[in-house]
């Protein structure tokens, strides 16, 4: 599986959060407009089991989701892997004037868990992160610098020899462990910067907790 690496400047949204939607006979829904920016075919498919805790006043009731990484050296984008469904059908209904109740029912069946997706651009030094709470965002920023240290510590994770990393970033320690042989400078979320593909990440409260459970 090598998809192209793209990003919608928004994406389209129809009633997010909902499983279905029966309309009435002759009701329509107008797609949103968008602009989607390619970015090449990607090199890497890698799934992650993400676990956190929702509320930091119990952090031992845990959530969990599942992530898909898409690498191409350059670029790469982290989300829900039921949104490559969900993207494909907005970009084909995008010269839609409206969709009818059958199509929205489509769009609402991939079944998407988190509306998050990180953009990470290297060649441009920039991080894109698209979101929704009540309302769909999107912020854009430089990359940030992450100041890691690398320990003599480590592990194997999917039969890749990982060495530990430890640093401080944004209020929270955090431990990666990151593939030496997989040279690429990236991993999930918004952690990058080692000299390997960071396969698994917590911080030290393991209020979240990263591991890639499959390499494509």
């Amino acid at each position: 599986m090598k998809n192209f690496l793209f990003l919608f400047f928004f994406i389209t949204n129809f009633f997010y959060g909902q499983s279905k939607v029966n309309l009435p006979s002759g009701v329509n829904f107008t797609p949103e407009n968008f602009t989607k920016i390619e970015y090449g075919k990607n090199k890497y498919n890698v799934f992650y089991d993400v676990s956190f805790s929702p509320d930091s006043k119990f952090p031992e009731k845990k959530s969990e989701l599942k992530y898909l990484l898409q690498i191409n050296g350059k670029v790469s984008k982290f989300m829900d892997p039921n949104r490559l469904g969900q993207d494909s059908l907005a970009y084909e209904y995008k010269d839609k004037k409206q969709l009818t109740n059958i199509e929205l029912n489509k769009f609402l069946q991939t079944n998407v868990r988190s509306h998050k997706v990180v953009l990470k651009n290297n060649a441009d030094n920039k991080l894109i992160v698209q979101n929704r709470h009540g309302k769909r965002y999107q912020y854009e920023e430089t990359l940030p610098e992450i100041n890691w240290l690398i320990h003599n510590e480590e592990k194997v994770i999917l039969g890749n020899r990982c060495k530990k990393a430890t640093a401080h970033f944004r209020g929270r320690s955090f431990v990666a462990w990151f593939a030496n042989d997989i040279t690429i400078s990236d991993g999930p979320d918004v952690f990058y910067g080692l000299p390997g593909l960071i396969l698994e990440i917590n911080d030290e409260q393991n209020h979240f907790h990263y591991k890639a459970v499959e390499i494509i």
